[in-house]
């Protein structure tokens, strides 16, 4: 999958120490913004690990039933 790519093992020992260190909560936001095409994150290794620090701006709902609480995650992850 990876043949004639040329990957750093520093930067990706680092992502998957980043990885290894989310909870399930934010390992689950972070799938939800690479899998977003509107997001147009990407999927190069240094896209990723930027991904790791700024999870504040991406907003992950799973539970529809309480939009009040939806709302407010949103507007503390937008301030």
């Amino acid at each position: 999958m990876l043949e004639d790519y040329d990957v750093s093992l520093d930067a990706l020992n680092f992502l998957g120490k980043r990885l290894d260190g989310m909870s399930k909560a934010e390992r689950n936001q972070f799938l939800a913004a690479l899998s977003c095409n509107e997001a147009d994150i990407g999927y190069s290794l240094k896209n990723m690990i930027n991904l790791t620090d700024n999870l504040a701006r991406f907003t992950s709902i799973e539970d529809k039933d309480n939009l009040e609480r939806i709302g407010r995650i949103n507007m503390f992850n937008v301030r």
